[in-house]
């Protein structure tokens, strides 16, 4: 784009660029302060920024590993916010889960081996029954007898190990079990997530800080529960529901819509602002607490 030197009658790079400037600054002007416009009457008064808000905390001690938002960020219930270091209690959760996965087979293996166990050993017992039944009946010789109570006894004693094995097993595999419960509860600690929806309004925690237990990292304002406070004059012409502009006075002004959405016992009127879910409003948290109230 070339524009022309009106002294020269040449067109003129640097002129060009100027003309695209103030056409930008004439547009940016436009938009921001289009709420002030003097083509119909409006009232402006100062407000104080405020929200409804939860307390997030470290669910175990330990020094911050990642941080995942930033202030104005929009967040979901149960989103990862923060996590702790979890390298020692990651190894410890996968070997937790490798001694389960072990442990199910040896119990599976054991549970076999008794059933096993529990079929030879009735047989045996029933054949030997029968054995001295017919012994006393004088149908059998005494060997018989005396060879089928001694694969009564084996089988009895291949029982008992088995018993005692499946026992082992059984123990083992409900101590894995508690084992992988611990870490899983361990390592869920190690991920801070987000209690409710809402925005990031402050953020206490940066990566390599360290947070006891219960330490507050981060507060989450309440989606819908963003407010302006206010106190318009008594001739404004307020009710609920009147909608309004509020200016956040970030170094670039930002305008959200908003309305009146009841009143304090001070007399102060709120004004709701409506954001929206999926943006992140940085600036309004951090540098926007003192805002300007715009309306007809």
């Amino acid at each position: 784009m070339k524009s022309m030197d009106y002294n020269t009658g040449r067109y003129s790079m640097a002129a060009a660029i100027a003309g695209f400037f103030a056409a930008g600054l004439v547009f940016v002007s436009t938009a921001v302060f289009s709420p002030f416009s003097i083509d119909y009457p409006r009232h402006v008064v100062s407000g104080e920024l405020v929200w409804e808000h939860v307390a997030v905390t470290a669910g175990t001690t330990g020094d911050v590993d990642r941080v995942f938002v930033r202030i104005g960020d929009p967040v979901r219930t149960g989103d990862a916010l923060i996590r702790l270091d979890a390298g020692p209690s990651s190894v410890s959760l996968d070997d937790a889960r490798t001694r389960l996965v072990t442990a199910a087979e040896g119990l599976g293996e054991a549970k076999e081996s008794l059933e096993e166990a529990d079929d030879q050993l009735d047989y045996a017992r029933g054949r030997y029954n029968w054995t001295r039944s017919m012994y006393e009946r004088g149908a059998v010789a005494r060997m018989e007898l005396v060879r089928t109570e001694g694969e009564r006894e084996f089988a009895e004693r291949l029982h008992e190990r088995a018993l005692a094995e499946y026992e082992a097993a059984k123990h083992e595999y409900d101590e894995a079990t508690d084992s992988l419960a611990l870490m899983e509860l361990r390592f869920d600690a190690a991920f801070v997530t987000a209690p409710a929806d809402g925005f990031v309004a402050t953020l206490s925690a940066w990566e390599g800080g360290s947070f006891l237990r219960g330490e507050e990292m981060m507060t989450i304002a309440v989606a819908g529960e963003i407010f302006v406070r206010a106190f318009p004059p008594p001739e404004a012409d307020v009710g609920l529901g009147t909608d309004v502009w509020i200016v956040a006075m970030t170094p670039l002004p930002h305008v959200y819509s908003g309305y009146a959405a009841g009143c304090d016992p001070d007399g102060a009127v709120r004004f709701r602002l409506r954001l929206k879910a999926t943006e992140s409003y940085r600036g309004l948290f951090v540098m926007a607490q003192s805002v300007l109230v715009v309306y007809r």
